[in-house]
């Protein structure tokens, strides 16, 4: 029986039967952005299909349908990346050689570049140009064999092996030349694959793993060289049944098509390789996510309870501290007359030039019947400054040319100044309490293992700028001359209405009113919308005019001897006006068809139709501090449910829908 261990990368023959599905979906998409999503993982977003590409060097490449956080400030490396290949096309996916490498390779502007990812042990994301030199690099190297340095032309790693998709007859026969060493390892030296398929092909071929492949007969070689060709059909599209590998603990592997290795195991189908790559990949990075929080907090768990028993420790010494010196006053007024007339003796005795020998006899003598005369001194110092008195067990020492009376005045005061230091350290202690509660509360998120959540297909209308009109209209608006064009062209009826802002390159906003009259409250808000989303915001103009017309007012047709450019367009007739618009804006979270997602537009609108919300005005604020303000103010107003909807939403959800220019946020009330 094969003893079962977890896959933790993909195999060549993973990567071989993955490429086709990626080609079908990403050759002809633009590159949209880039982030780097940890350590090691990267997403590509690609466009027009919102494909969220995973690229992890030394694990996994694959098209994810489930919700990836992305990071609120990109890293160096992603921005770098970014500033070369942002809006490139994709031209062709290759894998060399059978090799665990991948070529992506994209063209813009003419210019051809290669993204390779290396998913073996260590591996790297490197960006190369035309002419083969390095440009980025997740890690740049010098090794024995190879370097990777920016600049200079990239070698590829040695090659592992043989390519097995193209070998001959007479190259399986090659593994007799490695005579005692046993069969499986012979295959895998010179093919270069891992145990598992070499185990297979074995397996497949009737030939034992353990057998010398020096012992190996014509009819096993051929049989081998079948076995090869199995799975090499098996490739093929159409042949696979890609599922994910289970056992009583969990997940095993994931396979494009069936292994014996795996015959009689519990299996999860799928349609495609592609989804049954992305499910188990997601979940073991969702898990090993998981490991790393829940290691983290158990660190800062037991930071706490350092700090806490050592704010606990100082606040019982402080505490036991100040008790005695407010005791050690008392007793020196309770014991007062004593006190002073020991110091009068000794006082006296250093004035007549008595010797200390002779001083501290004279303190500790005793009567006739044997009792001490000066019951309370205990001894005097080596030079006679201080003597020690021992009252209720506490010895107190008392300076000699000091008043008894001052000096326990000066206990007291050492007692009030360390009582004032309590109530700050109280405060403390609370503080590292409440971090603790706080944080006991995150133990929920351990107790059952993460599941990968599928991400949400946004509606048709998200492309554009949005929102719901206080009266329930949909409202939508361009973001460029090309979204104009599309909107006015695909999804305007001749029932609709059409805003625009008295100013040009504004954009055009589109009530759906569906055969109703929209009341004026909803004109406004589109009014609002238009001129808050033009060019006026980024001028730092604070109100402004627009008007609607119907949509056969609208045409693309230029009078005479003049061209209208790309988005622009001729209004004819009669325009309404709606004038001294303030720009403002709000943001929030909405429910809509089932669904809590973000929406933008006037404050009104806002405030109608969304549970938590926060206004924006112009100011001088970046896209992302405001986006990243928003998600936190929203954050902090949501309730549970609310909060597993906001953590789907990224920094770029949150920009797309902020107007051009400096943005500050207003306020975070909520309904």
């Amino acid at each position: 029986m094969r003893v079962c261990v977890m896959k933790t990368a993909m195999t060549n023959f993973d990567i071989a039967a993955i490429l086709p599905e990626l080609r079908q979906q990403t050759i002809g998409g633009r590159i949209h952005n880039v982030y780097q999503i940890s350590e090691q993982a990267f997403l590509l977003k690609i466009h027009p299909h919102n494909l969220n590409l995973i690229v992890e060097p030394s694990k996994r490449i694959h098209i994810s349908k489930f919700q990836v956080k992305t990071p609120a400030k990109p890293s160096q490396l992603s921005m770098a990346l970014r500033k070369h290949i942002r809006g490139a096309k994709i031209v062709g996916i290759e894998q060399p050689d059978f090799e665990r490498l991948v070529f992506i390779d994209i063209e813009s502007h003419g210019k051809r570049q290669r993204i390779v990812a290396e998913l073996l042990p260590r591996g790297n994301i490197i960006l190369v140009d035309d002419h083969g030199k390095v440009v980025v690099s997740s890690r740049y190297l010098r090794m024995k064999d190879r370097s990777i340095l920016r600049g200079q032309p990239l070698k590829l790693p040695p090659q592992r092996g043989k390519n097995l998709l193209e070998a001959t007859a007479n190259e399986i026969k090659d593994l007799r030349r490695l005579r005692e060493v046993d069969a499986v390892k012979a295959f895998a030296q010179i093919f270069g694959v891992g145990g598992l398929f070499a185990e297979e092909i074995l397996q497949r071929a009737g030939v034992s793993k353990s057998m010398s492949a020096g012992d190996l007969t014509d009819e096993q070689v051929e049989r081998i060289s079948n076995a090869v060709s199995e799975l090499r059909n098996a490739l093929l599209p159409g042949s696979r049944s890609p599922a994910i590998i289970l056992s009583s603990t969990g997940m095993v592997d994931v396979t494009p098509f069936e292994l014996e290795s795996y015959r009689g195991m519990e299996k999860k189908t799928f349609a495609s390789f592609n989804e049954a790559l992305d499910e188990y990949f997601t979940t073991i990075s969702l898990s090993e996510q998981a490991e790393r929080r829940e290691s983290s907090y158990i660190q800062k768990r037991q930071q706490l309870e350092r700090r806490l028993n050592a704010q606990r420790s100082q606040l019982e010494e402080i505490t036991n501290s100040a008790k005695m010196l407010r005791t050690i006053g008392d007793l020196i007024f309770h014991h007062l007359h004593e006190i002073q007339t020991v110091l009068e003796i000794v006082s006296q005795a250093r004035r007549s030039k008595q010797s200390l020998e002779d001083v501290t006899r004279s303190l500790l003598r005793e009567s006739a019947e044997g009792v001490r005369i000066y019951p309370y001194a205990r001894k005097l110092s080596p030079r006679g400054e201080n003597v020690t008195f021992v009252f209720d067990g506490i010895e107190i020492e008392v300076e000699v040319r000091k008043k008894p009376q001052d000096q326990a005045a000066g206990y007291y005061e050492k007692a009030k100044k360390l009582k004032s230091k309590l109530s700050g350290l109280k405060a403390s202690i609370r503080a590292t309490e409440l971090l603790l509660e706080k944080l006991a509360t995150r133990e929920i998120e351990f107790a059952e293992p993460p599941k990968p959540e599928p991400r949400r297909e946004k509606e048709w209308f998200e492309k554009f700028r949005w929102f719901d009109s206080s009266e329930q209209m949909l409202i939508i608006g361009g973001r460029d001359a090309a979204s104009n064009e599309l909107i006015l062209k695909r999804y305007t009826s001749p029932e609709d209405l059409v805003m625009h802002a008295e100013i040009h390159g504004a954009p055009f906003f589109v009530v759906k009113r569906g055969g109703i009259q929209p009341k004026p409250e909803t004109l406004r808000e589109a009014a609002q919308a238009c001129v808050s989303y033009s060019r006026l915001w980024k001028e730092g103009i604070n109100c402004g005019d627009a008007y609607w017309v119907r949509p056969e007012q609208v045409t693309k047709g230029a009078p005479s001897g003049e061209y209208l450019t790309k988005g622009g367009f001729m209004i004819r007739g009669t325009r309404n006006y709606l004038r001294g618009l303030e720009l403002a804006l709000a943001v929030g979270l909405t429910p809509r068809d089932g669904k809590r997602i973000l929406m933008a537009g006037p404050p009104s609108a806002v405030r109608n139709r969304c549970q938590i919300y926060t206004e924006i005005r112009q100011g001088k604020g970046s896209p992302a501090e405001t986006a990243r303000r928003i998600l936190a103010i929203l954050g902090r107003k949501a309730n549970e449910t609310m909060r597993a909807d906001l953590q789907r939403i990224t920094m770029d959800d949150v920009i797309r829908l902020l107007p051009p220019g400096g943005v500050e946020v207003v306020n975070s009330i909520s309904p």
